[in-house]
């Protein structure tokens, strides 16, 4: 088998990734968690569909939660392509998985399914997979490193011993189970003498059960013919009880009639005085009847002097409000025309502020002018007064060393020119640079001057530029001002002509107050009886209903008297007879009482019958678990004896797959090293103890004897050998890849060149080998690399 290609979408640090698998050696080189051993991870979860660590941690952290996660892998078994494809799709990541093999010819479909037919494929399981394929550096220091038992404990469980470990484990625990469930039965299960004891109990119980059984029988034959009796009587009773449920039904229903007669009599009176009261009300109406028409049209012409009153009143309101509006129009039109002379300067100020900008820019540039011309002199001043200051150093050196001074310029000693260096030195300083100091002097006090000439025209301007624009500022509120006085003006001239409109409608309104106030005492006058007459009025509507009324009523009345009569006649003629009833219902309680008593002393022999089988139970209960417990003694005594032949069949098998592996793991560690060392080391033996030792010249040596490089090289080739081992004993020769992750550690220069030769010299037993390193150094080792 040899990897193809594989891609990754969504999947942990990658949210779009593909690459490519070469033949050779690899070198995966990027920084720790670029994403190295995630894509090993991803060929793990492509094939088996398995991760390490929770499902919901796979996916892309960026991606969105309805994104997929997918992996396809591309692999070769036997010259044939497969492709598998793993996913977890949406927010509930459901799985999916498919394998295709050649041109996409679907192969299998399910999670399950996929998986079974990729491990056929492969001919391993995931761990052994993971055991044969992939290594780290744990695994190899491992190897030579560790106490015994830590090494043997890795081991084992790299070629999957620690199953059979597991398995033995678990028999010796069952025989211990088995054995503790023997010893506990044979304790509790019956002798040979408590069997005979239990056989005489029953015996005995069953003479005591017969006995009993027929006297219950004659028991129950008498309560039987009791039984018959109280039935005969209870249908008597039952027949007595009907005829006085009836009488007492028919007693009832007289009462109740008897009893609506009365309300319906009380009922016919109070109408009928209602109905007398309304009829007296109604005459009395009929005579005072016409106020009322006189009251409702007082209230139409009220509500006409109302209507009268409020136009005069808004009448007044808008003259009031025209005599303000008036002086309003007036204050306004005269603000109006003050604002609009102020405004007119406005141009002119606009004018005057430019001018005065342009006259200040100009000011401005004057004195940058000014300044640099003064930066200028200042510095040339300053530089001259320094020559000056070393020349008269130097005069004085020359003086304080004399004649022997060395000349200044060719070295040589002055001598008789001493004088003349003196002199000419003191007049390059009065002469030359003391004249030329003074006349850029003179220049700066006239620069100066006319500096702050400027200075102050400059200040003058800005004065006058502020003044300038504080009354452009005045002038633009006072704009401001005007605006809202000519919209004030205008909403005044408008309402102003609308009050006019208004008035102009109102000019015929009229209102007689006294008039007003004549009806409003007439009506309030009138308000008491007028209320009065509502109230008869709406009473006396009445008096058709209450007049129906006292006619049904009457009606119901004699209908009431015949049902009362008819109900007393079958009263009298009903056959229902009191004293009889009570005597048999007597009788019927003495009987009762009887029969209990006899039911007792049947009750009473049933307990003691189910007292005996009980008894009888019990005793058979024993006699059924001893049976059971025997027949579960003998199960547990044949399964003893089949772990017992499991267990020396493991241990067997233990011992036989111990002395394949460790001679094959030899042989292939040898072969290897051998290669590696070029033949200076012949053998690895690996013990069935897996101990490892090294044969040099011939002497046998633990692994420990020889140097850091050569343990290392030596820990290479027995790994390699223990995947070819892992891969012979699950069947599958075809595996054709290797993956290490991180086996350089952190080996100096020397070792890391002694593994990656190691590498390649193993590597045509390998198709594809792939080292994963955070390493970028060893880039250079590497037939091809991917860099993360």
């Amino acid at each position: 088998m040899t990897l193809s290609n594989i891609h990754l979408e969504n999947y942990k640090k990658y949210a779009n990734f593909t690459l490519a698998f070469e033949e050779g050696l690899t070198g995966i080189i990027g920084r720790n968690g670029s994403g190295k051993s995630t894509i090993f991870d991803g060929i793990i979860f492509a094939l088996y569909g398995e991760v390490r660590g929770q499902k919901e941690n796979l996916k892309y952290a960026k991606a969105g939660e309805k994104e997929n996660v997918s992996v396809t892998l591309e692999f070769e078994i036997d010259g044939k392509t497969y492709k598998v494809v793993r996913e977890l799709r949406g927010k509930s990541q459901v799985a999916k998985a498919s394998l295709y093999h050649d041109n996409d010819a679907l192969l299998s479909e399910g999670v399950k399914e996929v998986t079974k037919s990729v491990s056929k494929l492969v001919g391993m399981s995931r761990d052994a997979f993971m055991h044969t394929v992939f290594a780290s550096q744990k695994e190899l220091t491992a190897l030579s490193g560790l106490k015994n038992e830590e090494r043997k404990k890795i081991i084992r469980k790299l070629l999957g011993l620690e199953k059979i470990d597991k398995i033995e484990l678990e028999i010796r625990g069952e025989l211990t189970d088995l054995n503790r469930a023997i010893k506990s039965f044979e304790e509790i299960l019956l002798s040979e003498s408590a069997k005979k004891e239990i056989a005489e109990q029953q015996g005995a119980l069953a003479k005591s059960f017969n006995d009993k059984t027929e006297e219950v029988a004659v028991i129950a034959a008498s309560y039987e013919a009791k039984q018959k009796e109280l039935t005969a009587l209870t249908k008597e009773l039952e027949a007595l009880q009907k005829l006085k449920d009836e009488y007492t039904r028919l007693q009832s229903e007289l009462t109740l009639l008897q009893h609506n007669r009365v309300n319906q009599t009380q009922n016919l009176s109070v109408t009928t005085v209602k109905l007398q009261r309304l009829n007296g009300l109604s005459t009395e109406y009929e005579k005072e009847k016409p106020l009322i028409a006189e009251y409702k049209a007082l209230e139409e012409r009220l509500k006409v002097f109302q209507t009268q009153k409020e136009m005069r009143l808004v009448k007044e309101g808008l003259e009031k409000e025209q005599v303000v509006l008036r002086e309003q129009y007036k204050e306004f039109k005269d603000e109006i025309s003050a604002l609009e002379e102020k405004v007119k300067s406005k141009p002119e100020l606009t004018a005057k502020e430019k001018t005065l900008k342009e006259q200040h820019s100009v000011v401005q540039e004057q004195l940058g002018k000014h300044e640099t011309l003064e930066q200028g002199l200042r510095a040339e001043i300053a530089k001259l007064q320094g020559v000056v200051a070393e020349t008269e150093k130097r005069v004085t050196k020359i003086q304080e060393l004399g004649r022997e001074s060395a000349c200044p310029t060719c070295t040589r000693p002055l001598l008789d020119e001493y004088d003349n260096v003196i002199s000419a030195l003191q007049n390059e300083i009065i002469g030359s640079y003391s004249q030329q100091i003074k006349k850029y002097q003179d220049e700066l006090t006239v620069l100066v001057t006319t500096k702050q000439k400027l200075k102050d025209e400059k200040a003058l301007v800005e004065n006058s530029i502020n003044e300038t624009a504080t009354a452009l500022k005045i002038l633009a509120s006072d704009e401001m001002t005007l605006a809202k006085k000519n919209e004030a003006f205008i909403g005044v001239t408008l309402k102003g002509k609308a009050n006019n409109e208004k008035l102009e409608a109102l000019k015929e309104t009229s209102y007689d107050a006294k008039g007003h106030k004549e009806a409003e005492t007439s009506l309030k006058g009138m308000e008491d009886k007028y209320r009065e007459l509502i109230g008869t009025e709406s009473l006396i509507k009445e008096i058709p209903a209450l007049t129906d009324e006292v006619k049904k009523t009457e009606l119901l009345i004699k209908l009431s008297d015949a049902e009362i009569k008819a109900k007393d006649a079958l009263i009298k003629s009903h056959t229902y007879d009191e004293k009889l009833h009570a005597a048999k219902s007597k009788l019927f309680g003495e009987e009762q009482g009887k029969r209990e008593a006899i039911n007792k002393s049947l009750r009473e022999g049933e307990k003691v019958l189910e007292s005996i089988k009980g008894d009888i139970k019990t005793l058979q209960s024993r006699i059924d678990t001893d049976t059971k417990q025997r027949v579960q003694l003998q199960s547990k005594l044949d399964d003893k004896n089949d772990y017992e032949k499991l267990k020396s069949f493991m241990a067997e098998f233990k011992n036989k797959i111990n002395a394949k592996i460790a001679p094959r793991i030899s042989q292939l560690a040898s072969e290897m090293y051998s290669t590696i060392t070029k033949g200076r080391y012949q053998h690895i033996e690996v013990s069935d103890e897996f101990d490892f030792f090294i044969y040099d010249e011939g002497q046998r040596h633990s692994i420990e004897r020889f140097s850091g490089g050569e343990i290392d090289l030596a820990n290479l080739v027995l790994r390699i050998a223990i995947s070819k081992t892992l891969a012979e004993l699950n069947g599958s020769s075809s595996v054709g890849f290797l993956a290490f992750d991180e086996v350089f550690g952190s080996q100096d220069e020397e070792r890391r060149l002694e593994i990656m030769e190691a590498f390649h010299t193993i590597k045509e037993q390998y198709r594809q080998i792939f080292l994963i390193s955070h390493e970028s150094e060893i880039k250079e080792m590497f037939e091809r690399v991917v860099e993360l």
